[in-house]
């Protein structure tokens, strides 16, 4: 298979879809590459720089140019790793197998989520931002509640939806919220565990 005809590939966490993405990827890629596929680095950097730069600079044919080169090496490097599992396992890439299956797909790893609250006027808006799931195509915010007379009980809410890993600006109430997400393809999901996060109450140090 060509690298070229391997961008068709429909996985973000090989060929991400914006330069935002692509950056972070090629950075997370960084920080792991070792052994015999280190000599994958120096055209990583090379290419992560120069799409950087790119986006300062927000000239957007340098964007494309420079975000599609960037998708050629992290094709290439997932060519060169695709066949050994630990090798994927370890980079974030998932197997050609699990790919090929339509009703394999990865929870959201809630140790990735990351909480920020932002104040407009007398609201504190909540984003959550977290790591793309293995071929999900749909991410769904659900909120837990539990009853106080009946702890074993439990009402679960889907709250918002996006294809992005990201829930923006959410009016969440204040206080704890135990939430889950949902990661969707056309074929199935799954849900990934609870975490909790603290939205700051108005008067809150």
């Amino acid at each position: 298979m060509s690298t070229t005809s391997s961008l068709f590939i429909d996985e973000p966490l090989i060929v991400p879809f914006t330069a935002a993405e692509t950056i972070v990827r090629l950075s997370q890629l960084l920080a792991h590459l070792d052994g015999e596929i280190s000599r994958q680095i120096e055209p990583l950097r090379a290419a992560r720089n120069e799409l950087l730069s790119a986006v300062e600079t927000g000239d957007q044919a340098a964007i494309k140019s420079t975000l599609y080169a960037s998708q050629q090496q992290l094709v290439a490097l997932y060519e060169a790793v695709k066949t050994d599992e630990a090798q994927c396992v370890a980079l974030g890439f998932p197997t050609p197998a699990f790919l090929a299956d339509a009703y394999s797909i990865a929870p959201v790893n809630v140790e990735s989520v990351t909480a920020t609250f932002t104040l407009t006027g007398k609201q504190i808006l909540t984003t959550l931002s977290f790591e793309r799931a293995a071929n999900a195509r749909w991410y769904w915010l659900h909120e837990v509640s539990h009853f106080q007379d009946k702890p074993d009980e439990r009402v679960e809410e889907a709250v918002i939806q996006n294809s992005a890993p990201l829930f923006d600006r959410l009016r969440l109430p204040s206080g704890p919220r135990v939430l889950r997400i949902k990661a969707r393809n056309l074929s199935t999901s799954v849900l990934s565990d609870e975490f909790t996060i603290h939205v700051p109450y108005l008067n809150e140090k």
